[in-house]
């Protein structure tokens, strides 16, 4: 597939399935049987849950062979629990940054790193810090 085509992919995704919330199109991205599926849905029940207007906005998107660099913004209002913690009705901003490996179409690898402490910052909350 072309880089284009691979970025489609990606734009698609983030329409289709996180903001449009179709859980049941996540096979239409993700190679069949795959851990990442099942972590795609996950990720979406539990933002809808905690944040349930929250939308992605992607920022760039930067291709380069089979792989898909997706930054994108995730923007929402706290109204249901996040780890732990109940609804504070606070807006949230965060960033993140995604790489996917596309082949024949789908998703077949993904690795993420999402700033999850600025939502825990401007939620007002302080994560706890497990010791061994």
């Amino acid at each position: 597939m072309s880089i284009e085509a691979n970025k489609q992919i990606i734009r698609n995704l983030v329409e289709e399935v996180y903001n449009g919330r179709h859980i049941e199109a996540i096979p239409n991205y993700f190679i069949a049987g795959s851990f990442l599926a099942g972590s795609a849905a996950n990720l979406i029940r539990g933002m809808s849950a905690s944040f349930p207007d929250f939308q992605m906005t992607i920022e760039d998107l930067i291709a380069e062979g089979d792989k898909v660099v997706n930054h994108m913004t995730m923007r929402g209002t706290h109204l249901g629990e996040f780890f732990g913690h109940p609804p504070t009705g606070k807006p949230v901003l965060a960033g993140g940054i995604s790489i996917y490996t596309i082949r024949d179409g789908k998703i077949v690898t993904m690795a993420s790193e999402n700033n999850i402490l600025i939502l825990y910052q401007q939620l007002g909350i302080t994560p706890v810090i497990e010791q061994e």
